[in-house]
Order: C-alpha cells, then structure tokens, then sequence
C-alpha cells in the first residue's frame, strides 16, 4: 500500500512540475517594473501620467511590467501595499510613498530602483531611459 501511495505522489508531483515548466514557457515574468508613485491632487503626477500614457504602447512587447501605486489615503496605501508585496517590490514602495509624482524603474531581481522618471523630463526622454534600463 505504502507503494502506492509514493508512486501516487510522485506522479501528481510530475503533473504539477510539468504544469509549471509549461506556464513558465508561456509567460514571461517581467525584467522591470516601472512603479508610478501617484496620489490625488498631485500636480506632477498628472503630468507624468499624461506623458506616460503616450509611450506606453511602444513597450507592449517588452518585458516590462506597468503599476500605479495610488498613496493618496490610508485605505489607497493599504491596496498599494498588498499590490507591491504581490510583486515583491514592497520595500521599494515604502522607501519612496512619501514622493508621489515620479516613476520608478524597478529590477525585480534585486529589489532595488535602477532609474527614477520625473515630470519634468519628456516623454522621448522617459522612453530612452526605459530602453536603456531593459537593455542592462
């Protein structure tokens, strides 16, 4: 019976390790994240977004993942935090929520920001920095 029982679980471990590879080979997880740090009533935030809105679609085929974290209440900040633990980039938040308005550029990898996007730059500006950051 005991034989059984291991030949089962070795089985149903094979299927699940085999689910995994076939998951992996069809997703990619994200070399960067860029982490926009927003909150309401904040006026370099809405410029940033504007601006990001226009060059998003030229990195639909990269990997590259976009997230807003929305730091305006608590109740917002609780939501951001849950999202950046998920990605596991929750360190990197609590480092910079006090800064809305810029973009993080976010190595996954190390948990660490490799560039820092702000308003003030424009929008081929903030493109070549991305570009330059999936391309190390």
């Amino acid at each position: 019976m005991k034989r059984f029982w291991t030949f089962g679980a070795a089985a149903v471990l094979a299927l699940v390790m085999a689910a995994q590879a076939q998951l992996d080979a069809n997703y990619k997880y994200p070399k960067m994240i860029a982490m926009m740090i927003d909150a309401a009533g904040c006026g370099p935030c809405r410029t940033l977004e504007s601006k990001l809105s226009g060059i998003r679609d030229g990195f639909l085929d990269e990997d590259i993942l976009f997230v807003t974290m929305d730091v305006t209440t608590e109740a917002t900040r609780h939501q951001a935090n849950m999202l950046a633990a998920a990605i596991g980039i929750e360190f990197v938040l609590h480092q910079n929520w006090d800064e809305p308005g810029k973009l993080l550029i976010v190595d996954p990898s190390r948990v660490y920001a490799v560039k820092t996007i702000t308003a003030d730059m424009e929008p081929d500006e903030i493109a070549a920095a991305i570009r330059e950051t999936l391309a190390e």
